[in-house]
Order: C-alpha cells, then structure tokens, then sequence
C-alpha cells in the first residue's frame, strides 16, 4: 500500500500521515512549498514529501506513481477566503480535484477518498442532517466542493475499478490548525478569559 495525500501538510494532513505512519504505510505527502515550509516539523520523517500544486498535472503525476490510494484533502479553505478568491477557489477545488481523478485512474489507484464539507448542506430544511439530507450549498466554496464530489462519483462511474468514499467534514480541528477557524477561535477565546 502506498498514500498520496494531497494537502498533506494541513492540519487534517498532518494528523493522517501520523495515523499512516504509525501504521508502517509508505506515504506521499503532496501540497504546496510554503505549507511544507510552514509544517516541515511536524511530518514524519518517512514520508516522501513532494511539492507542487494540484492545478501542475506534471507534478501530480510525479506525486502518484505507484500510488494504491489518495487521501485527496487539498483546497481552498474557508468560506471568507473562498468568497474573495473567486477564481482561485474554482480552479483549486473543482479543476484540482478533476486533475487528481485523471492521473488517479491513470495510475489505476484502487482507491479515492475525497473531503468535502458540511457547507454542502448550506441552511439543512430539517436536523438531524444525515447522508441523505438535501444539499443546497449557499457559498463558492459549498458549490466548489458539490462539484468535487460529483466529479468523484463520474470518474467511479466510467471506472469502476476505482472505489471512492466522500467526507462531509463538519468543523475539524486539532493540534496544527491556524487561528482562522471556529473551534480555534473558541479556544483563543478561552485562552483571553482566562488571562483576564
């Protein structure tokens, strides 16, 4: 077995090359030089680290030689930054993800994991929300990860042999996330409290 995971130095990324690692499995962290930079520290010293951007179809064939399985976690993140970088945010999530599907089934990867967002369900018409619940994404980036995911399952519908699960990730949070997301906030937030 061999892992590509894109986006693999974030703050999900990191946490899954961990788990991998622990676990003997050879990886591939894929994702851009100044993330790699910013988390160098943090990555397992066995896995083979290459740089490049999901929109680069040459390097991500690089990255995907020999690859068995993608963890596909690379985007752009956020509904405020997604809202400003229109364009950036279509290309990466929608165009990114189509580019990683091609040189998936070019590679004959056995297995595709793709991680989208709760924002697909934008404002759900009843709770609990579960798998079958409407999608109805309000925001760039609920649409650019409603895309992804269709494109996903296409690219598992005229290949089968590919196997694919979607991850509807509600607010993750862990040891390397920045401050921009909620769940660091609440614990800034705590922090200030209690230094006052």
């Amino acid at each position: 077995m061999r892992v590509l995971v894109t986006g693999g130095a974030g703050n999900i990324g990191l946490s899954v090359l961990k788990i991998l690692d622990e676990q003997k499995i050879k990886t591939v962290l894929f994702d851009i030089s100044e993330q790699i930079e910013i988390n160098k520290e943090f990555i397992p010293s066995s896995t083979e680290i290459i740089s490049g951007s999901v929109l680069d179809k040459s390097s991500l064939s690089q990255a995907l030689k020999g690859a068995s399985h993608v963890i596909h976690l690379a985007a752009v993140l956020g509904v405020k930054n997604t809202e400003t970088n229109n364009l950036n945010c279509l290309e990466i999530n929608i165009k990114g993800t189509e580019n990683i599907l091609s040189a998936a089934v070019t590679e004959k990867v056995s297995k595709f994991i793709f991680s989208s967002s709760s924002e697909v369900y934008g404002e759900p018409l009843k709770l609990p929300i579960n798998e079958d619940s409407i999608t109805q994404g309000k925001t760039l980036y609920a649409v650019s990860k409603l895309a992804g995911e269709e494109f996903v399952k296409g690219y598992a519908q005229r290949y089968p042999s590919m196997d694919y699960s979607i991850l509807r990730l509600f607010n993750s949070f862990g040891p390397y996330q920045v401050g921009q997301f909620v769940v660091q906030k609440f614990i800034q937030n705590v922090e200030i409290q209690l230094e006052l």
